[in-house]
């Protein structure tokens, strides 16, 4: 998804943890904000939950 929306992939663990900062990255591409600041960075819900907000800002 970085590459496809030509972004620089950042360095990080391949781990959901690892995946937070590059779902942040398409996030913030998109103009939005998604506050992760409650959510637990080690949990697969956290990522759902991103994934989700992204399908919701391309209108699916």
């Amino acid at each position: 998804l970085l590459v496809a929306h030509n972004c620089e992939i950042p360095e990080a663990a391949h781990d959901i943890t690892g995946l937070q900062p590059k779902l942040n990255m398409l996030i913030q591409g998109h103009g939005a904000e998604f506050d992760d600041s409650n959510l637990d960075l080690n949990s697969i819900d956290t990522v759902l939950q991103k994934l989700e907000f992204l399908q919701d800002e391309h209108g699916a």
